[in-house]
Formats: C-alpha cells, sequence, structure tokens
C-alpha cells in the first residue's frame, strides 16, 4: 500500500467513527450525523484527489474504491442526500441498502421541525 492510500484509509477510519458515534441514539445529534456526511464526502475528495488528480493510487487499491465511489447506488445516493442541507432542489433519486430506488418529496427535506 502507498502512503496516498494511507491518507485515504485515514479518512475513512474518521468516518467510519463519526458513523459508530452516530449509532449511540442517547449520545448523538442531527450535527454528529452532519458530521458524518462531512466526513464521508472528505473520504470521497481523498481518494477522488488521489485517484485521478494526483494519480497515485494503482490498480488494486483504486478498484474497491472505484467499486464503492462509482458503482454503488447506495454510496451515490448517501453522497447526494448529503447536500439536501445545501439547497439541492429538484428530483432527487436514492437508493436504499437493496439498491431499490426511492425519492423524497421537496417537502420532506424543507419542512422545519416545531418549535
Amino acid at each position: 500500500m502507498t502512503d496516498r492510500f494511507d491518507r485515504i484509509e485515514k479518512a475513512f477510519d474518521n468516518f467510519r467513527s463519526k458513523v459508530e458515534q452516530c449509532r449511540d441514539e442517547a449520545n448523538s445529534n442531527m450535527a454528529d450525523i452532519q458530521d458524518a456526511y462531512n466526513r464521508m464526502d472528505i473520504l470521497r475528495n481523498r481518494y477522488k484527489y488521489e485517484a485521478y488528480v494526483a494519480r497515485s493510487l494503482n490498480s488494486t487499491e483504486i478498484e474497491p474504491l472505484q467499486n464503492v465511489f462509482h458503482q454503488y447506488a447506495f454510496m451515490e445516493g448517501m453522497q447526494k442526500i448529503r447536500v439536501i442541507g445545501h439547497h439541492v432542489t429538484g428530483d432527487l433519486h436514492l437508493y436504499d441498502i437493496n439498491n431499490s430506488p426511492f425519492e423524497l418529496a421537496v417537502i420532506t427535506f424543507n419542512r422545519s421541525p416545531k418549535q
């Protein structure tokens, strides 16, 4: 493994640790969930940089990452849902862990919680 792959692995560990924290309902909140999505985005950006800008990954390193970030519909949906809070409008097609599509209605993510 290359040093560059180690950087991707570190970003993955940061994402994974936040997801573990979010699993503890009593000690997590929406800010933690948003942080987990942000860490996932950092992981994806690190992969894209190492793979396509620096071109520093070998084929055995890049192939599994391509499968996750380019061919796994669930991950694509997770990336899309991250930007909902950043004012995405229009149709949003997401996929659950079984690769079954579902949509979020605009009203779903524009609704403010009751005070």
